[in-house]
């Protein structure tokens, strides 16, 4: 029996055309009708065409979902390089620290009137002062999410002050950039929907 054909059809066998009905929602539409004449039935445009495939994007739907997949893969990577960094200052631990930098990375810290920092030696400088000497609370995780720019973290300092720091990353993973500030956490209610963003 041919799957195609809805039992109870009748199928002429001098004709290519058969006569059924499809019900929908207790009514019934009609798919064929006798009074309907094959020449009419070829007209080209009440058949069905072919798809033109030149047109199409270039970009299959197998190739955005691996894309996809690749920014996602990346996005983790990032995080994982922040919670790295992290991990780094909260064991005083600055070598490791300074190889999760680029060697042109550039931190703009907004936190003491603004200052910026370029390459490993001047990266040396400002964090080694901050590594030996801090807080108990220092370097405390509050919020990780990753950004357009990169992963924006919101900590607490080496002061123990919440501070929140966006990180961008060279094609090698590598930390570029950061800048960072201080910033309001917005956990009380009288301060809820006021932005945080010190920048």
């Amino acid at each position: 029996m041919n799957p195609l054909i809805a039992p109870g059809t009748s199928v002429d066998p001098n004709c290519f055309w058969f006569q059924t009905e499809l019900r929908v929602t207790g009514g019934s539409v009609p798919v064929h009708d006798d009074r309907l004449n094959s020449v009419a039935f070829l007209d080209p445009s009440s058949q069905v065409q072919p798809m033109d495939m030149s047109n199409l994007p270039k970009n299959t739907a197998k190739e955005i979902a691996k894309d996809n997949a690749k920014d996602i893969a990346n996005d983790i990577d990032q995080v994982a390089v922040v919670v790295d960094w992290l991990d780094a200052c909260r064991r005083h631990e600055l070598g490791p620290l300074l190889d999760l930098y680029a060697s042109e990375a550039r931190l703009e810290c907004g936190c003491n009137g603004g200052n910026t920092y370029a390459g490993r030696a001047a990266l040396e400088s400002y964090w080694r002062p901050r590594l030996e000497a801090f807080s108990p609370n220092a370097f405390g995780l509050e919020e990780i999410t990753p950004s357009a720019d990169g992963v924006m973290l919101d900590y607490l300092n080496s002061e123990g002050r919440p501070v929140r720091i966006v990180f961008t990353f060279d094609a090698a993973g590598k930390i570029l950039q950061t800048r960072c500030a201080p910033f309001a956490p917005a956990t009380a209610p009288d301060v809820a929907g006021v932005p945080d963003r010190a920048w």
